[in-house]
């Protein structure tokens, strides 16, 4: 009985687990779906302010410097989050970002920077791209981004 009883539990998280991604997924579509009040399936800036997420890394996103994103766009940056996120680089870092995140909210407060990524701290206003007050994992990787690229990386 106790075996069932795992194995069940163990099938629930599988699937939990793989659901999730598609769950973002169609979430993100609807959004992009209500943002795009012109219709014609690419987000403008003043569209993509409509899902904060996009707007934050707009110009990361839009690969091809046209002011406006393509489903293709979202897909190769979300892909590319995805991929830094499985190197031994981006599993320190989501450790690291796990550790410093006390409230365990998914952000980082300029107090939690302090306290567990001193380094990071005296850049806070410029990693913080939505300017809340708060480091998302994105933000940070977003700034880590830019800065590979302008060491041309």
């Amino acid at each position: 009985m106790r075996a069932i009883v795992v194995a069940v539990l163990l099938l629930a998280h599988t699937v939990a687990a793989a659901s999730a991604p598609a769950q973002r997924s169609s979430r993100l579509f609807e959004q992009w779906q209500k943002a795009d009040a012109s219709g014609d399936g690419e987000l403008s800036r003043r569209e993509a302010a409509r899902i904060p997420r996009l707007a934050a890394h707009f110009d990361t996103i839009d690969r091809d410097g046209n002011a406006r994103l393509s489903a293709e766009e979202v897909r190769a940056w979300r892909k590319a989050v995805a991929a830094s996120r499985r190197t031994p680089a981006g599993r320190r870092f989501d450790r690291y970002f796990s550790l410093a995140d006390l409230d365990g909210d998914g952000a980082l407060s300029r107090t939690e920077v302090e306290a567990g990524l001193s380094r990071m701290a005296g850049k806070f206003e410029r990693i913080d791209s939505d300017r809340n007050g708060r480091l998302t994992r994105e933000e940070i990787e977003n700034w880590f981004a830019l800065r590979r690229s302008a060491r041309g990386r």
